[in-house]
């Protein structure tokens, strides 16, 4: 897989991740819980650091990065499926 292809897949990642935490946009912490869940070395060098998904993820929840919104934006669905 070419580097686009891996940060395409990545950002894809990311807008799953956002919609799982009901956030209205991607942000960082969106991109870091899905390099986590990929394959790479920067997983790599978070596991060495004690980071794992569940680590962050607790932690970005604890840090109020769980939002509020009931349902995506509009074609927020399908934005997620052209990435």
């Amino acid at each position: 897989m070419d580097l686009q292809n891996k940060l395409n897949e990545i950002l894809r990642m990311a807008s799953i991740e956002a919609y799982n935490l009901k956030s209205e946009y991607v942000s960082t912490e969106h991109i870091l819980l899905a390099i986590s869940k990929n394959d790479s070395l920067v997983k790599k060098v978070l596991l060495e650091s004690g980071g794992n998904y569940e680590a962050i993820l607790q932690t970005v929840i604890e840090n109020g990065g769980e939002g509020t919104s009931e349902k995506p934006p509009e074609g927020y669905d399908n934005l997620v499926h052209e990435l």
